[in-house]
């Protein structure tokens, strides 16, 4: 009789554990990202010198985290904003952005309280943007001050949000002698950071099932753009607040292109003169290097070529001649050599527009075919193809469409691809409506402006306020070691087939100074990442949506994402594991971070955590 009675009440508590088990509920994954005037396109397509806003943009880009942009200089803030098409809440967690003082008088903040304390969205506020005292309430602050200050941010207590900087200074290393310090006092928020006497890291909730809130202090001049820390903590701070995240990380992970293949102008610009690179010297110097370090190479390519005898724009494999400085070209060698690249998967074919050339080259002060080898030939923005630097003045937008599009076409011909990646050559162009080539390399289906730009069909993203305004040359090596701290976007590496034409040994050394450690992404793949779609039924499901055009990449290759799990939720979910919807165990014990491996396939997949 014993023995039954405590058999039933091991299977009531089992019944109870697995019932509660069953009740974790993952929160959504999306975020709204709110602003105020700081988005300069009014036609909220393209994020470009929009300060802090376009950091946060371009960070949670580049980590795949999907979200929405709501600004108040356009639309109203309603209830309405923050529900999905069934009532209810669309967001795991808010952004909040928005400066209160540059706004116009009349935002209900009202409703800001209803979507975090009643719907229960987790809020995390930037910096000084916290004037307003419904905005106070809800963080568990009353504001002060925004002033300069020479004292650094303290981490001074543990917490997930900052776990990493425990008892450290951030950041470690300042790029800035003195930054503003956002003068708070607590009022129900735990201070995580200090800055002199002042919170400015804090954490709150607003009852103990209720959302979480962040407080992030600091510069937003400089928090985003200057410190690696701070990245961190604003990611960690959207795991804390919606329990989990999943992204994508870049660990010492380079991204180099190769430019000018099948472009004319190595043999007419007198500085930039050397003969195309024949297969042989392809095989020995460029693909046998890049499969001995597993490196894939971007080659933006040219698919037409400038002939001068007779004035027309050809395919440039073709071409087999020797200039006037006595140079032999042969282009139909240099195809074979991009084939045998690809063949062997270490070289993928980019678009470098039609013919890095003016589409004007007759007008004053041409005409460029019959100019003087040291005349007008010799000037070098005769050899720009998408901003006129011979006459400094824009280049029509439908002259621009026509000429990548000539491009685009030439390379789906010649190499039977389809390129996600777009460099204009010599990097000169217009970004800016009505002739902003981004646009229009969207527009045909380019995913990215060579790692510097996200394209889309939704929105442009200016990622040079992350990756850097401009990129390290290959061959520095140093300076690109000095980024590999940090794995929040790949670093972006350039060359030209004119350095293994000078320097047959080019690509062996800067492989070799970067060591077999180092990993290397292919535009396509990063654009495949960049595009994917990751949501949840809000039950315990995560649902990973590869695009047909964008994702191509991950229909023959294995996509490798982070899931990071907050401690509180840790807790909630006990002994789990990942399993995908057919079955195979992907996780076998949830940690704080895990590696996910999804197989190849462009299908749409669900996880589940059982």
């Amino acid at each position: 009789m014993k023995r039954w009675f405590i058999y039933a009440i091991f299977m009531i508590c089992l019944v109870i554990s697995v019932s509660a088990a069953e009740e974790v509920k993952l929160e959504s994954n999306r975020v709204l990202l709110i602003i105020d005037d700081q988005w300069n396109d009014p036609a909220s397509y393209v994020i470009q010198d929009s300060e802090e806003f376009q950091e946060i943009a371009a960070l949670l880009k580049l980590w795949c985290v999907p979200f929405d942009i709501l600004r108040l200089d356009q639309e109203p803030m309603t209830i309405n904003r923050f529900l999905d098409a069934s009532g209810n809440p669309a967001y795991g967690c808010i952004i909040w952005d928005a400066n209160q003082s540059e706004l116009a008088a009349g935002i209900n903040y009202a409703v800001l309280k209803e979507a975090v304390v009643d719907l229960g969205i987790n809020l995390i506020a930037i910096s000084n943007r916290i004037h307003e005292p419904e905005i106070e309430k809800i963080l568990g602050l009353e504001y002060i001050g925004y002033s300069f200050s020479t004292d650094e941010i303290r981490v001074n207590k543990d917490h997930f949000v900052t776990r990493p900087f425990t008892d450290q200074s951030i950041p470690a290393e300042r790029k800035h002698d003195r930054q503003k310090c956002v003068q708070v006092k607590l009022a129900g928020a735990e201070a995580i950071a200090m800055q002199g006497e002042y919170p400015q890291i804090t954490v709150n909730k607003t009852s103990p099932e209720g959302p979480r809130v962040v407080w992030l202090g600091g510069d937003h001049e400089y928090m985003f753009r200057d410190y690696i820390e701070m990245r961190t903590i604003l990611k960690r701070a959207l795991v804390w607040c919606t329990g989990y995240a999943i992204y994508k990380t870049y660990p010492r992970t380079v991204m180099v292109k190769l430019d000018d293949p099948g472009t004319a102008q190595c043999a007419f610009l007198a500085h930039w003169n050397y003969p195309t690179l024949t297969r042989e010297q392809m095989r020995l110097y460029l693909n046998e290097p890049l499969k001995e370090y597993n490196c894939v190479m971007n080659m933006h390519v040219c698919s037409g070529f400038v002939n001068s005898r007779t004035r027309r724009i050809e395919v440039p494999w073709t071409q087999k001649f020797v200039d006037d400085f006595g140079n032999k070209h042969d282009y139909a060698s240099t195809k074979a050599g991009l084939l045998d690249g690809m063949k062997e998967g270490v070289l993928e074919i980019q678009c470098h527009g039609w013919t890095h050339m003016q589409p004007d080259l007759d007008s004053s002060p041409g005409p460029w075919w019959d100019a003087a080898i040291d005349g007008e030939k010799a000037e070098t923005g005769w050899y720009r193809e998408f901003y006129d630097t011979r006459r400094n003045k824009e280049i029509p937008s439908a002259v621009q469409a026509f000429t990548l599009g000539k491009g685009l076409e030439g390379l789906k011909e010649q190499f039977n691809v389809e390129p996600l990646s777009f460099r204009p050559g010599g990097a000169g162009f217009t970004t800016f409506y009505p002739n902003s080539i981004l646009e229009i390399a969207a527009r045909l289906g380019f995913g990215t402006q060579a790692g510097f730009h996200f394209l889309g069909p939704d929105r442009i993203i200016d990622f040079s306020p992350i990756v850097g305004e401009t990129y390290s040359y290959f061959d520095q090596s140093d300076d690109i070691k000095a980024q590999f701290n940090q794995d929040d976007y790949p670093i972006l590496a350039g060359m030209h087939d004119r350095d293994i034409a000078l320097d047959s040994d080019f690509v062996r050394k800067c492989l070799e100074s970067l060591g077999k450690e180092t990993k290397y992404i292919s535009n396509n793949e990063a654009v495949a990442y960049w595009h994917s779609q990751i949501s949840n039924n809000k039950s315990d499901q995560i649902i990973f949506e590869y695009d047909q055009h964008y994702c191509k990449y991950f229909e023959d290759h294995s996509s490798v994402w982070t899931l990071h799990i907050a401690d509180w939720l840790q807790n909630r979910l006990g002994k789990r594991e990942i399993v995908s919807q057919q079955g195979k165990v992907l996780v076998k014990d949830l940690a704080e971070v895990n590696n996910l491996i999804l197989e190849p396939g462009l299908f749409k997949r669900v996880i589940n955590i059982h």
